[in-house]
Order: C-alpha cells, then structure tokens, then sequence
C-alpha cells in the first residue's frame, strides 16, 4: 500500500504536469505552433503577422494566399536576413500540405524567431475549405 504522503505529492505532480501541458497545448518543442486553416484564417484577420509561402515559383503563380512573400524553401537559409525584422512579429509559413513549411519552422525557430505559426495541411486544406486564393 502507498503511504498517503506520497499518494498526494505524486497527484500533486500529476496536476502541475498537466497544467503545464495545457498551458503548452499546440506548441511543439521546436519553437513553432501547428495551426489549422479557420485558426490561420483568425491570426491573419486580427494580427496581420507575415504571411511566408515556402513553395516554388510556380506552385506560388498557381495560386496563393493574398499578401504572401516568396521565400522557396531550398533558398531560405540563405535569405534568412530578409526577415529579421519579423523576428519577434507573427509569422505564417505555408507550403501545399505542410511538410515544407513544418521544415521552415524548424529554421526560422533555430535561427532565433519567436512566433512562428505553421499552416499544417497547408494551402490544399486552405483552399478546400474555401478561403481566398490570389490566382
């Protein structure tokens, strides 16, 4: 049998953990938060944060989200000193399902930025749900 003192003090460890779990819900330990195409849609109505299109040239004339800037993935690390005043400002990253902006995220939160929001299923989802695409 488990004496009551440690009963308490293992339940009282029990509920910090999962307060700190509910205080960090959706973040991810790489420094980036995954948000779904209706919460992008609300960061971008109320925060006007930059809006990072990490796909290709041509995949960005094919469509995009309205006021997006170009930065192709493969060349980001390289560009990096392009956004250095968004350092501390909200960031969206997308790509067309996720992958490569989850990849950017990784980069921008190790190069030192702090609000990163990843667009998870990226512009495909976006547009299946029917929100604008600049064409």
């Amino acid at each position: 049998m488990i004496p009551t003192i440690y009963f308490r003090n293992l339940l009282l460890l029990l509920l910090l953990l999962g307060i700190a779990s509910a205080a960090n819900a959706g973040n991810t330990p790489q420094g980036y938060r995954d948000l779904s195409s209706d919460q992008a849609r609300v960061l971008i109505d109320t925060e006007d944060p930059l809006i990072l299109d990490v796909r290709t040239p041509w995949e960005f004339r094919m469509g995009r989200i309205a006021n997006s800037v170009l930065i192709p993935v493969r060349e980001l690390r390289g560009r990096l000193s392009e956004l250095t005043a968004y350092r501390d400002r909200d960031i969206l990253i997308y790509c067309a399902t996720g992958a490569r902006s989850v990849a950017a995220a990784h980069l921008l939160a190790a190069n030192g930025f702090n609000r990163i929001y990843n667009l998870k299923r990226g512009i495909h989802d976006w547009a299946r749900q029917r929100f604008p695409v600049v064409r």
